[in-house]
């Protein structure tokens, strides 16, 4: 129990002296004032919850989906500690899944309670959640089609015979094509995705007669001077050579001097050998132009980039084969490193650099113990503490392979660090409460929703 130290006042049969009442009196009053001051200092220093879990969206018959958030984001944090982030629902009953959503919104929510309560928002933003300049500029990375109104993307579906996958509240993810372009994309040097169904009935990837692509033909730049009322287009980057083209631009850097760099990754149609080379997006001129610079190896797809205050930037990179990769830049991302693993696997990732140096790799490991899990390194990425990983959110369903749900559902993880130095992580879980199993090794899709964790550093260090 909280006590303050007491004040011996004047017995109540003595004579009351003037002078002596007005010393009490402003002694009391230097005893409430100690009082509060020590009180609010005891309150200050208490000890922050070392890990908060978090349910912050769950829509009966919709299921939310982090997937996309080391493409689209995002997560800020504003001012007075407010949180913001955006993700993706879909109507569960109904084709759902990162290729195409037929009946889709785009939600937005906020927190000024650290993650207590959250209000959904409409977004400042028309397309991705932007990152803002030292002067104030905001920039935004999109593709060309997401700039076409509904009617002409509608209207592109009808002449390839295909308009019978549209509806005003749809979304797709990839570009659809006729089922019958497939062989000829193909030989052209495209990606194509083909595979109409996952492991069960209810998780359906193509609409009926269609096969998929990703590669935009381009992306283009953004650039708004007055807070996202108006914006400026200039093409970024040239992707018609890439049979398979992505943006990452939820994982992007912007340096001390505004130096921004925006990850990337394609597969070039002309290349023999059909693998992923990611690459950075270089600007100097606050996204009026953009260079680009090539990360080593062809084993690579998403990734993030992180600014360390020693100088050293890191781009943190998903591989094919599991395992998370550390590349290097010593020259702000003119030149990178070869990618070295860090002795831990898992996808989708993302990763921030904490005001200390910590740096903070936060991942689903969706094949060996079904878990959202968190990694430190203090040492510029070289080494990581992988004996002393965190589990975030365990006891999530594994898949059997890789196309048997509902594990491969663990969404991608967003961070960002609160003023108190907490971070705040989110992500979407298949909820294991509503999983229906139907045989061995398979189970339906299921409900997935949105959670998430708030944690120190010191729990993230602790050993």
């Amino acid at each position: 129990m909280l006590s303050c130290p007491q004040l011996r006042l004047q017995e109540p049969n003595q004579a009351l002296n003037p002078k002596i009442f007005l010393s009490v009196k402003n002694s009391m009053h230097r005893l409430t004032l100690f009082c509060l001051l020590w009180l609010s200092s005891v309150i200050g220093s208490a000890q922050l919850p070392a890990k908060t879990d978090l349910v912050i969206y769950d829509r009966p018959n919709w299921n939310s989906y982090t997937y996309n958030f080391p493409i689209l984001g995002g997560v800020q944090v504003r001012e007075n500690d407010e949180i913001v982030i955006r993700f993706d629902s879909a109507n569960s009953n109904k084709i759902n899944d990162d290729f195409y959503v037929e009946e889709y919104q785009q939600v937005v929510l906020s927190s000024q309670d650290q993650g207590t309560t959250w209000n959904r928002i409409q977004p400042g933003w028309p397309h991705n959640m932007p990152f803002k300049l030292s002067n104030g500029v905001l920039v935004d990375m999109v593709y060309p089609i997401r700039l076409k109104p509904p009617q002409e993307q509608e209207q592109r579906l009808v002449k390839l015979g295909i308009g019978h996958i549209w509806n005003d509240r749809c979304r797709m993810f990839w570009d659809f094509w006729p089922q019958g372009m497939a062989a000829k994309m193909k030989e052209q040097g495209f990606h194509v995705w083909d595979l109409k169904v996952g492991a069960t009935a209810d998780d359906t990837y193509l609409p009926n007669g269609t096969v998929a692509t990703y590669a935009p033909t381009s992306f283009i730049c953004r650039l708004s001077q007055d807070g996202g009322k108006s914006w400026r287009d200039s093409q970024a980057f040239d992707g018609t050579p890439y049979g398979h083209l992505v943006c990452m631009f939820s994982g992007s850097a912007v340096l001390s001097d505004d130096t921004i760099l925006i990850p990337a990754y394609g597969i070039l149609k002309s290349a023999l050998e059909k693998k992923n080379q990611v690459f950075v997006l270089r600007s100097t001129d606050g996204g009026q132009s953009f260079t680009q610079h090539f990360i080593p190896g062809k084993s690579y797809n998403e990734s993030t980039i992180i600014s360390h205050p020693s100088g050293v930037t890191l781009a943190v990179l998903r591989s094919v084969t599991g395992p998370i990769f550390i590349s290097h830049s010593t020259d702000q991302g003119v030149t990178w490193s070869e990618p070295k693993n860090t002795g831990f696997a898992g996808s989708p990732l993302h990763a921030i650099c904490l005001r200390s140096g910590t740096i903070v790799c936060s991942y689903a490991d969706r094949w060996k113990s079904g878990s959202f899990r968190v990694t430190i390194s203090t040492d510029e990425g070289k080494s990581w503490h992988v004996e002393h990983t965190k589990v975030l959110h365990g006891n999530l369903p594994k898949p059997h392979t890789k196309l048997s749900g509902p594990g491969q559902w663990l969404g991608g993880t967003g961070m960002a660090q609160l003023s108190d130095g907490r971070v705040f992580v989110f992500y979407s879980v298949p909820d294991v409460r509503k999983l229906t199993e139907l045989a061995a090794g398979q189970t339906v899709k299921g409900h997935s929703y949105v959670a998430g964790n708030i944690v120190t550093e010191a729990y993230l260090l602790d050993h």
